[in-house]
């Protein structure tokens, strides 16, 4: 197909005749839609990006034939090799540039992807992750819902924002932890390498708080306060583990249906109490394990049915 009629489809400028030339060819070959699926992606980024990449002197003389020229440096700036077979699979391509995207991590799993930017981030169970395939110029900004790790790109021209139910947490680039649970107001950040900002959207009367290496901010109440830690490496949970110190009872059945994607069920009156109790769980020694485990340190008794993957403690 002539790239100045792809170019006046893509503008929403095609005539009748040529719209039906176009849906001609698309059905003749199925590599054709491809090809259109690259062309949108290129039509997107230049529209995004392209006032990057042209010469100053020629910002107004942009032409679509000339696109192909700029494919190694738009390939570039948008990181096309990074997660290419994963967004093919799963999006138009056409779509990466103005929408967003969801990816849920079900309970019992982790995941592991890289943004556009080249951005990593590891994702514990029951997380969700919202960002747009493309970021914007100024700006990379995604929402957190759950738990996750990020390393972050550096590029000091477009910092990187984490947000979340109770904080916006602004980086350059750095590595850190993120866990954020709207629903049980639950809010920690546990910061690895570099540095990073850290407002508080449900009190904006807090100063902004600017996180060290080894530090962690965690929210009780409304207000953000921050400890030290001892050279914390990463998350027990990228290792397979589930931390139990300081967790109350409650708040630990809620952590083993995350880890071992099974329903507890609490039938009793009074929950056991878990002060003075700490320790990790290995999740790949099984949910049976974990169990007997626990029923040794606290007072309750529990029954696992596994047709109904439900755990009852009485």
């Amino acid at each position: 197909m002539e790239t100045e009629i792809l170019h006046k489809y893509l503008s929403g400028m095609t005539t009748p005749e040529e719209e039906a030339q176009i849906a001609e060819w698309l059905s003749a070959d199925p590599n054709n839609q491809k090809e259109m699926d690259t062309a949108r992606f290129l039509f997107d980024s230049v529209k995004l990006y392209g006032d990057k990449m042209q010469p100053t002197q020629r910002r107004s003389l942009v032409r679509w034939r000339t696109i192909g020229r700029w494919a190694t440096q738009i390939a570039a700036a948008v990181m096309i090799a990074i997660g290419a077979g994963f967004f093919a699979n799963r999006y138009s391509i056409g779509e990466l540039s103005d929408k967003h995207h969801s990816i849920y991590v079900p309970a019992g799993q982790r995941m592991e992807l890289t943004l556009a930017d080249g951005t990593r981030i590891w994702m514990n169970s029951e997380s969700r992750l919202e960002y747009p395939i493309l970021f914007a110029q100024d700006v990379r900004r995604v929402k957190l819902i759950g738990e996750a790790m990020f390393e972050v790109a550096h590029d000091e021209s477009h910092p990187f924002i984490v947000e979340t139910f109770a904080s916006d947490v602004r980086v350059l680039g750095t590595k850190f932890n993120v866990d954020a649970n709207e629903a049980h107001h639950r809010f920690s950040i546990t910061l690895m390498e570099g540095s990073v900002r850290i407002s508080n959207r449900l009190d904006p009367s807090q100063a902004n708080i600017v996180m060290r290496p080894n530090e962690k901010v965690d929210l009780i109440g409304n207000y953000l306060y921050t400890s030290k830690l001892d050279d914390y490496d990463s998350p027990c949970w990228l290792n397979g583990q589930l931390d139990i110190t300081g967790l109350s009872f409650a708040e630990l059945m809620e952590k083993m249906e995350q880890a071992f994607a099974v329903r507890v069920v609490i039938k009793r009156s009074s929950l056991p109490s878990t002060a003075g109790i700490g320790g990790k769980i290995r999740i790949n020694a099984g949910v049976g394990n974990a169990f007997r485990w626990l029923h040794s340190l606290l007072n309750f008794d529990y029954e696992i049915d596994e047709a109904e993957n439900t755990i009852t403690i009485k």
